[in-house]
């Protein structure tokens, strides 16, 4: 929704820069049409860009992922859908009727209104992670130096949005003792109660492949429990 808003924001301030104020060159008067008619092709070109950037992968960033490995695909993917509306839709079914400079002032004003957009949002869901606000808990299997490299780089990178309410194991000295701030639950036979007990949202497998018996039971029971499993 918010895309859908700051694109034909974008695209008004792109007419008022070309057609009201004249930037870098004057509009003939043959060329001069009102906002009203300009409207179906902010519509057509908000259409087309909101497929683009799904296809592009805009809209399913891992995450974590830097802010401008995101810039990049909006860049590409605006640029994309301006010169399809450009060249596909106002000059094969209405030659020469609008300004070709406007399209340009679009491009790159939509790309600058949706970064924005973007890095405010960065910067919002990473001072509410800092303090616990939207994060989702997480229950560790496995002690091993994998499980315990995890723990570590979560807690490294709280604006990730990760709390790790604890970890299972099924070694009796390792998942009956704490590490350090990670709180020991038992044995993995403790997953779907501690996933009920805690509110987990995601449990995170650790386990050596050679134990792929019991990786492929953990993902049973965690589906039994509606909860997400990631090896």
């Amino acid at each position: 929704v918010t895309d859908v808003i700051l694109i034909n924001l974008a695209f008004f301030v792109a007419y008022w820069l070309r057609y009201e104020l004249q930037w870098f060159a004057a509009v003939d008067a043959a060329y001069y049409v009102t906002y009203l008619a300009i409207i179906p092709v902010s519509i057509t070109l908000t259409l087309l860009l909101l497929g683009i950037y799904k296809l592009s992968g805009v809209y399913n960033q891992p995450r974590g992922a830097p802010w401008f490995d995101e810039v990049y695909r909006l860049i590409t993917g605006t640029a994309t859908g301006i010169v399809l509306v450009v060249f596909v839709i106002v000059f094969f079914f209405r030659p020469f009727f609008f300004s070709r400079l406007v399209f340009f002032y679009a491009g790159v004003l939509v790309t600058a209104f949706l970064a924005t957009s973007r890095l405010v949002k960065r910067i919002v869901l990473n001072n509410l992670r800092k303090k616990g606000i939207g994060v989702d808990r997480l229950l560790i299997v496995g002690a091993g130096e994998v499980g315990r490299t995890v723990m570590r780089n979560i807690v490294a990178k709280p604006e990730l949005g990760y709390q790790i309410s604890g970890f299972v194991d099924d070694d009796p000295e390792k998942g009956g003792t704490n590490i350090g701030r990670f709180k020991a639950l038992g044995n993995t036979a403790n997953i779907p109660r501690r996933v009920k007990e805690l509110s987990i949202d995601e449990v995170i497998i650790t386990l050596p492949w050679m134990y792929h018996r019991k990786i492929v039971s953990i993902i049973a029971q965690c589906e039994r429990e509606n909860v997400r499993a990631r090896l």
